[in-house]
């Protein structure tokens, strides 16, 4: 009996072990997950070079000096600018603050008009100026594609080398070496487009404003509307 209680034990062994399949391993593996890619932050420089398509002196428009009126017309002369930029982007989040120094080299041609005094003419003016400005920027991240907007604040000098004057029909080139400088502030919208993690390009506008000493330009303020494009490069 003791026998045949054992073989029906082994038996019924033998069959739940067949049920059950084969033996498998436990696996602790755990397949490691892709980091998404953080573009344009850090630490950064860049070069940007453009043109100021529009400017306007603000209260310069028409001046009388000793009965001569002088009107001034700068809307029609496109200028170049070309610099630099040094700056940081904090942080990892859809939206970053940045701050940066923004400097280039602006000129353009100044053209006036005048009458009265029995005299009449025109002159050109060669104006060369520099700025050098710290903007504080909030930056949107949409992976490659992160447009920004800021304000930023400085300074700016500027001089004038050449007047071209023609008066009654006669020219005369007077050499002039009038500096004027002074408080900056500028408007600034712009978008990177990043082709890898560190580098990008950028359309940037800027909204310049100078605002004159009185050596120069009298006690107004010259407005300009700049368009810059640029290479940027994180570290």
């Amino acid at each position: 009996m003791k026998s045949l209680f054992s073989s029906f034990a082994v038996a019924l062994a033998t069959a739940a072990s067949g049920l059950a399949g084969p033996y498998t391993a436990e696996s602790n593996y755990v397949a490691p997950q892709t980091q998404a890619t953080v573009y344009g932050t850090g630490l950064y420089i860049a070069i940007q070079a453009g043109i100021n398509a529009h400017q306007e002196y603000r209260g310069l428009e028409d001046q009388t000096i000793d009965d001569i009126r002088f009107s001034f017309e700068p809307e029609s002369n496109i200028g170049g600018i070309v610099g630099g930029k040094i700056g940081y982007v904090f942080g990892t989040g859809q939206i970053r603050p940045a701050v940066e120094v923004d400097a280039f080299y602006n000129g353009w041609k100044a053209e006036t008009e005048f009458s009265g005094g029995g005299v009449s003419g025109n002159s050109e003016t060669d104006v060369h100026s520099g700025a050098g400005l710290v903007n504080f920027l909030v930056r949107f991240d949409f992976g490659q594609f992160q447009p920004y907007i800021g304000a930023g604040l400085g300074f700016y000098t500027t001089g004038v080398d050449k007047v071209e004057v023609e008066v009654d029909g006669t020219e005369v080139d007077v050499e002039s070496d009038e500096t004027s400088s002074g408080f900056a502030w500028q408007l600034v919208a712009g978008s990177d487009y990043y082709f890898i993690e560190k580098l990008s390009a950028f359309l940037e506008y800027k909204y310049l404003n100078y605002e004159s000493d009185g050596e120069v330009f009298g006690e107004d303020r010259i407005d300009q509307h700049i368009v810059a494009l640029g290479l940027r490069l994180h570290f």
